[in-house]
């Protein structure tokens, strides 16, 4: 009986030893290799390739597909055309990095654009493809279990990155004078070069609301349609932008911070203009600004009549923003409100008075009406620009 068994156990090792090699299969005690995945660029990637940057760097990667034993796989990255295209015949191929070892390819603007270019593909165009990667043993080829998706526009025109100098970032709030035409703001940047024989560069200064959400995270900007925006020095060519207190004030009113006092934060950025080419600054940042709001009241009512240069500075209501009161004893005569010691049309000045449309005390600023006191004594004078 002893016998038996040791010539069953003897064939059975046999037929074991004798079993042909699996070359196909995906697990790592074979020859073959396992699956493997796409990484980066996350599908559905825009490219947009820069002619002033041609040596810019994209790389494209994947995990790894391990050998049963021991041959190391090579790999190979794959395109085709998504409208009419096939891998299987893809219309680019290149091996990876380190000679196919790698699980990364590095490619720069310059050499994609010269692929795109090799296969017709017209300068500035924008084609969609698929793409993939292949890995093979020698015996076994297999590729990655997913298709990535991917845009890719031609050089045509560029602009080389850049920084924004000033003013710093802050969330601290600066008070200013919203109609003020003679103190500034000076947002400047570093320098942003065109492709060689490409148009000059242009600039703009775009701003937008900082909004967060309800835990604090800055929400993300869509750049593409700031707030508004404000064209760089000389026709645009200048790398700074100098903009008055009250131009930066009556372009927030415009857009909806009407409420000069309330502190409103924006974001700021530069794009750098060449040809169709857009650049964005390397870094956005914060300003928050407190529009510093005074008013004063003149007219023969008043203490010191129509004289402008001697109206009467009214108290901001710290408790009330856009608020302003006083106490003062009045005369029987008019009297109106100002922003600044002097009127219109003095540079930035604005009155108010009794809007003739509406019920006593409703104030406007145009085509208004004195504002009657027709009992001497003193007053609580109270003003809500909002």
């Amino acid at each position: 009986m002893k016998k038996i068994l040791y010539i069953l156990t003897a064939t059975l090792f046999v037929l074991s030893g004798c079993k042909k090699a699996d070359f196909a299969d995906s697990t790592v005690t074979g020859e073959g290799l396992v699956n493997f995945v796409l990484r980066t660029p996350s599908s559905g990637t825009k490219l947009v390739l820069n002619a002033a940057t041609p040596n810019e760097k994209v790389t494209i990667t994947w995990t790894a597909s391990q050998p049963g034993i021991s041959i190391t796989p090579t790999y190979t990255w794959i395109a085709a055309l998504k409208n009419g295209g096939d891998l299987k015949t893809p219309a680019l191929s290149i091996p990876s990095d380190n000679g196919g070892s790698a699980t990364t390819l590095t490619l720069t603007h310059k050499q994609i654009d010269d692929a795109l270019g090799s296969k017709g593909i017209a300068v500035g165009a924008l084609t969609d493809f698929i793409w993939s990667v292949v890995a093979t043993n020698g015996d076994v080829k297999i590729q990655s279990t997913d298709v990535f998706n991917i845009s890719i526009t031609r050089m045509k025109d560029g602009a080389s990155p850049f920084k924004l100098l000033g003013p710093a970032s802050t969330l601290t709030s600066q008070s200013i004078n919203p109609n003020s035409v003679s103190d500034f703001f000076t947002f400047n940047w570093t320098k942003s070069n065109p492709a060689p024989g490409g148009p000059a560069i242009k600039y703009r200064v775009l701003f937008a609301e900082r909004k967060v959400d309800g835990n604090g995270n800055e929400l993300t900007t869509d750049w593409n349609s700031p707030l508004f925006s404000i064209q760089a020095g000389t026709n645009g060519i200048d790398t700074f932008a100098k903009v008055s207190y009250k131009a930066l004030s009556d372009s927030m009113f415009k857009y909806g911070f009407t409420s000069l006092p309330s502190p409103v934060t924006l974001k700021w950025t530069v794009v750098a203009t060449s040809g169709t080419w857009n650049q964005q600054s390397d870094y956005t940042n914060n300003i928050v600004i407190i529009r510093e709001v005074k008013i004063y009241i003149v007219g023969s009512a008043t203490p010191n009549n129509w004289d402008a240069s001697q109206a009467i500075r009214m108290i901001p209501d710290e408790s009330n923003f856009g608020t302003f009161y006083m106490y003062v004893y009045l005369n029987v005569g008019d009297m109106k409100f100002l922003n600044l010691q002097a009127f219109p049309p003095a540079a930035g000045a604005v009155d108010w008075g009794q809007d003739p449309t509406k019920p006593a005390g409703n104030l406007t600023a145009d085509n208004e009406v004195n504002i009657p006191v027709p009992t001497a004594g003193v007053y609580r004078v109270t003003f809500d620009l909002t």
